[in-house]
């Protein structure tokens, strides 16, 4: 019963960080402290596959599962966040490049000659 309620409890504590308003603010951070936290959820899961569930434990699991839905839904978001944000990293990076050398895209094999004399 124990690593249920903490696997419910640090489910719980996913789901608060995952939601919470500052979390583009300190987008680093949080992905350090989820990744951690998915971590521990991972042994804990290892240690649930030798206990057997009893009716108690199962109410916590389709609440863990419902939590777990909306951590994969709001993971998704933030995945899409961080895909535009590389875009747009990139595109700056490009618009630098071509600013500050402006001609390195030039085919030289295109060039006009002046026939006349």
């Amino acid at each position: 019963m124990a690593t249920y309620k903490n696997l419910y409890l640090l489910t719980t504590d996913l789901y608060n960080l995952v939601y919470s308003e500052n979390i583009y603010n300190n987008l680093d951070e949080c992905i350090y402290k989820i990744n951690q936290m998915l971590e521990d959820r991972e042994q804990l899961f290892r240690e649930l596959k030798t206990q057997k569930v009893s009716e108690a434990d199962k109410k916590i699991c389709e609440d863990i599962q419902e939590l777990d839905m909306k951590i994969k839904k709001r993971f998704k978001d933030i995945q899409g966040y961080l895909g535009n944000r590389l875009l747009s990293v990139k595109k700056t990076k490009g618009t630098q490049q071509k600013y500050i050398n402006p001609y390195s895209n030039v085919n030289s094999s295109s060039r006009y000659f002046d026939k006349k004399k």
